[in-house]
Formats: C-alpha cells, sequence, structure tokens
C-alpha cells in the first residue's frame, strides 16, 4: 500500500522437506526487516500448532482476522558464497493460484534474482550484475500475482512491474 512499515504473514511449505513455517515478517520505516516464525503441520493447523499465540506475540493481527488469499510456487536455487557474506536466490517457474477467484497464473518464462549480503560488504555478484546493466528492481510476488489474479485490484500501481515481465518473457500478461 506504499506505506514504510509494512508486515507479511504467510505459511511457507519447502517442497523438497515437506516442512511448513508460519511466518512474520516486519519491515520498519528504515528498510530493516525482522522475521520471526515457527513450524506448523499445515495451514489448516495453524491454531492447534500455536499460530494465535505467535501471532499475538510477533504480529499486528490474529489468526481471526486473516484469510488466505493467494498461494505462489516456484523452484529456487541457492547459492552462497564461502565467507557466507552473501546469498544470491534465483526463482523460477513462478506460479500463482487466487484462492477467491480461483485465478491460475504463471510467469514461467522469468527468473526472479535476488542478492542478500551482510550488511554492505562487498559483493562480486553485485559487480557483475552491474557491468551487465542488471539494475536492482523491487519484485514482490504476492502483489504480482494478486494483480494478475484478481479482479478487485488497482493493477495500476503494478504495470511498470507488469510490463516490464512481459517484455523479459516476451509474452502478453494484461489485457487493454
Amino acid at each position: 500500500s506504499g506505506k514504510k512499515c509494512r508486515e507479511k504473514i504467510r505459511v511457507r511449505t519447502y517442497a523438497i522437506s515437506g516442512i511448513s513455517l508460519l511466518e512474520v515478517k516486519n519491515k520498519n520505516n528504515k528498510g530493516r526487516t525482522k522475521k520471526k516464525r515457527i513450524q506448523v503441520q499445515s495451514k489448516a493447523s495453524l491454531v492447534a500448532d500455536g499460530g494465535n499465540e505467535f501471532l499475538k506475540q510477533y504480529a499486528w493481527y490474529e489468526l481471526d482476522e486473516l484469510t488466505f488469499h493467494l498461494e505462489n510456487s516456484f523452484n529456487r536455487i541457492t547459492l552462497v558464497n564461502k565467507g557466507m557474506t552473501e546469498r544470491l536466490t534465483i526463482d523460477l517457474n513462478l506460479s500463482f493460484h487466487n484462492l477467491h477467484t480461483d485465478k491460475d497464473c504463471s510467469l514461467d518464462r522469468l527468473a526472479i534474482v535476488e542478492l542478500k549480503r551482510a550488511g554492505k560488504s562487498y559483493s562480486k555478484i553485485a559487480d557483475i550484475m552491474k557491468e551487465l546493466r542488471v539494475k536492482p528492481s523491487g519484485f514482490s510476488k504476492y502483489c504480482i500475482g494478486t494483480a494478475l489474479t484478481s479482479d478487485k485490484v488497482k493493477i495500476n500501481r503494478f504495470k511498470r512491474k507488469l510490463r516490464m515481465a512481459e517484455k523479459l518473457m516476451n509474452r502478453k500478461l494484461l489485457f487493454t
């Protein structure tokens, strides 16, 4: 919504291990993110797994105030440098399913690359990306998935990102 302080609450399930986590990510107005999470059996067992108590402690909302809107799935490649000071993730085969509209969409020809590093430490990958003229650009899988699958969300705010994705994938996403 354009606000600097924001919160993300999600249930994440890792395909390989089958482990599910209830996560709360809070980002403050200085760009710092704090993440807290607990292991749960599934999104259906949040109450039994202590989700209410967890959210009361770390989130702005309680379970009964939340509804599931969007499911996404993707394949992730993670690369970590030997010094463990930076991590590069590459998300591929993105697909979305809106639980309210039952609409599906996929961005299967797009790769989302994210570089995470400790503080302002030197990054060889950042230098390579700069050399290749790859500029940083924010991309929220949740926001893009919602914009593509919901009839109730105004997509003007996301048109630039959607057009960029169309161009990169060389395929039409929006109907104008």
